[in-house]
């Protein structure tokens, strides 16, 4: 009786971790693009002050 695999089959890790990795690299460009926002505004109210 063959053993039965576990976890997906070789193809569909290759379709997930295509998918983590555009999930991740999305994650961090919002992130970044928050940061960058948060400094911008930041310092535009120090200006005003």
């Amino acid at each position: 009786m063959p053993l039965a695999m576990l976890g997906p089959s070789p193809p569909r890790k290759a379709v997930l971790s295509r998918r983590i990795r555009w999930f991740v690299t999305a994650t961090i460009s919002y992130n970044v693009i928050e940061a960058i926002i948060a400094l911008t505004e930041g310092t535009r109210c120090r200006r005003r002050r």
